[in-house]
């Protein structure tokens, strides 16, 4: 399942420019960026021991509300840009005020095509930080007992299997196949990804797809793909334990009822291992 359904992403660490406080001794490198709640308090914990270890530089986070690349784009605007910004694609917009890594000895620990989203001709404008993998999260003691022994992940590798699994799932007293979350970023960004992600083998293969795709170069009708995709999402939908309400559930709710063991799959990703493993 995780081949079928897991797509890796790289979240990349991009250098701006410095500030200093004047009123301080120590530099200032600020950090902007999404910190997730599930590390937050580990990422919180990393930054004081490396301030408290440190004379010359202090990192500060910079809090994000709603859009990051808004709130970047005003930093610039405001000539108090971030050091450092954690973000992906946006790279190409702001390439001319990006540091160039591609001569860094760190790009040399960086994994082939982790970085190129971040290419601009021979410039690698950032740094791999980590790599994410979303697709179905599964509770375990649910679909051992759905399947009646130890389930395989590696054995659903069709839309037939999938479809089987969820009815399994579902014949559970009180226990529903699957949750999928409302956010944008999940539907709208996550599960839209697997699509455009999957139209070639390579980033530039599918660059281009999208380009056809927008250009009316290609039927949707007629892709297996997008109709796998599709029959994908129906699947979902016509499972979803929030099937009645699709807009009500929050994040929060999603995680617990799967934690629980009121549901047995959910649409996320490896974030949310800490989470549902605590």
């Amino acid at each position: 399942m995780k081949k079928a359904l897991a797509l890796l992403i790289p979240a990349v660490l991009l250098a701006g420019c410095g500030s200093e406080d004047p009123e301080s001794s120590k530099i200032q490198v600020t950090i902007l960026g999404t910190i997730k709640g599930e590390i937050a308090p580990q990422f919180e914990d990393a930054m004081a021991a490396y301030n408290a270890s440190q004379n010359q530089y202090e990192l500060v986070s910079l809090p994000v509300d709603g859009n990051a690349y808004e709130k970047m784009t005003a930093l610039y605007a405001s000539r108090n840009a971030p050091t450092i910004m954690v973000m992906g694609q946006e790279a190409q917009e702001l390439k001319d005020k990006l540091m160039d890594f591609s001569q860094s000895e760190l790009l040399k620990n960086a994994y082939p095509g982790t970085y190129d989203v971040v290419k601009d001709g021979e410039r690698v404008l950032g740094l791999p930080i980590t790599v994410e993998s979303f697709g179905f999260l599964y509770n375990k003691a649910v679909l051992d007992a759905a399947v009646d022994g130890q389930f395989e992940p590696d054995s659903i590798n069709t839309q037939d299997k999938l479809a089987a699994l969820f009815e399994q799932v579902s014949a559970l007293e009180s226990v529903d196949a699957v949750s999928v979350s409302p956010m944008d970023w999940s539907l709208g960004a996550h599960f839209s990804n697997v699509l455009f992600a999957n139209q070639g083998n390579e980033l530039g293969a599918n660059l281009e797809a999208l380009e056809a795709i927008k250009a009316g170069k290609v039927s949707l009708e007629q892709s297996d793909v997008y109709n796998g995709w599709v029959d994908t999402f129906d699947l979902m939908k016509q499972h979803n334990k929030s099937k009645r309400s699709p807009l009500a559930p929050t994040y929060d709710e999603s995680a617990m009822a799967l934690a629980q063991g009121e549901v047995g799959l959910w649409f996320q990703g490896s974030w949310l291992i800490p989470c549902c493993m605590s």
